[in-house]
């Protein structure tokens, strides 16, 4: 070994972590063959926290801002690097690892693959995309570096967010099942919907050493399939509301469209003929409906005005009521009888 190569070796470093990705949880500091020199001062910046890792196995842990030397500073973190100091040619290692301790926040999330849930108005199968936001934070550094690391030199934030965010579809929903939400009521019920995928996921998160300060759902899409199907069943609804407004069942109202349909499509004077002839059918219904209500109301006018009549009539004024057609020769008889009994 040179000289300067072995002087270089024992110089006092500065151990601290600068200029990091700003998407990066976790930095191996990088150092010549692993070794920690005598006098070297150890920089935990804002934000912050290092590991101190040997052989795998997480010795101790700084989770603070600030600025140790290991040869003077009277710290367990320090102690356990100053007994490692002297093993410049050792086989063994040791390896600082830094973690940032911010907030990850407005991480876009969006389902790769629909969400299937059956509809528990309609019993239909639907297929819902959703998509959102949420934010992160490291909260267990140790469980995390166990479960993510893995002997990597840099773990940047996506390494949690695929694990994560593939529990989303699968936690909502189980949300939708047990909100009974209708396709309909979908959109009203967005904040509820995420206040229960924010616990679900929470508790994912914690098992990875990580916390999930925010979670939200913007906006929800359904598949093409969906869309054809909520169509049908809308319009088989909008059509059994005409059909009960003309007293008139579905079938014979779609016998009639259908009809009418057939006779648009031939040019013929018989198409014509048809599509007239379901029309004045139809029409038919509507006047026959509207006849009805105006009978039941003519005959309610007329029961009205007999008992206004005859109330406290007089025989000269039930003689002028049965003279002028307003009462019958039998409620006639039957007033003056009621009358004379009076009298």
């Amino acid at each position: 070994m040179g000289l300067g190569n072995l002087f270089r070796r024992q110089m006092r470093s500065i151990l601290e972590w600068r200029d990091g990705e700003a998407n990066t949880v976790f930095y191996r500091l990088p150092t010549a063959t692993d070794e920690i020199k005598n006098a070297s001062r150890l920089i935990v910046g804002p934000a912050q926290g290092c590991l101190l890792v040997y052989e795998g196995r997480i010795l101790e842990q700084v989770g603070e801002q600030t600025l140790l030397s290991l040869k003077t500073d009277n710290h367990p973190f320090i102690t356990t690097l100053g007994k490692f100091a002297t093993m410049f040619e050792s086989e063994h290692k040791l390896r600082l690892y830094f973690y940032r301790t911010t907030i990850f926040p407005a991480l876009r999330w969006g389902t790769s693959q629909p969400v299937r849930y059956l509809d528990p108005v309609y019993r239909l199968p639907l297929a819902v995309g959703a998509n959102g936001t949420y934010s992160l934070r490291l909260e267990d550094p140790q469980k995390a570096f166990l479960k993510l690391v893995a002997g990597e030199s840099s773990v940047d934030i996506s390494r949690i967010r695929v694990a994560l965010e593939a529990f989303i579809p699968r936690f909502i929903g189980t949300s939708l099942a047990g909100a009974a939400c209708s396709c309909n009521e979908l959109d009203v019920h967005l904040e509820e919907l995420g206040a229960d995928v924010h616990a679900r996921l929470r508790e994912a998160a914690g098992e990875y050493g990580f916390d999930v300060p925010e979670f939200r759902i913007n906006g929800t899409v359904f598949d093409e399939e969906t869309k054809r199907n909520l169509n049908a069943v809308f319009s088989m609804r909008t059509r059994q509301l005409e059909a009960e407004q003309v007293h008139m069942s579905y079938e014979q109202l779609e016998r009639l469209r259908a009809m009418r349909e057939a006779a648009a499509g031939d040019g013929s004077l018989a198409g014509a003929a048809m599509q007239i002839g379901t029309g004045l059918e139809l029409a038919e219904r509507l006047l026959s409906r509207d006849s009805r209500e105006v009978s039941r109301s003519v005959e309610q006018e007329k029961k009205k005005e007999v008992h206004t009549v005859t109330t406290g009539a007089s025989l000269e004024e039930l003689q002028q009521a049965l003279e002028e057609g307003r009462i019958s020769r039998s409620e006639y008889e039957a007033e003056k009888r009621a009358l004379s009994g009076k009298v």
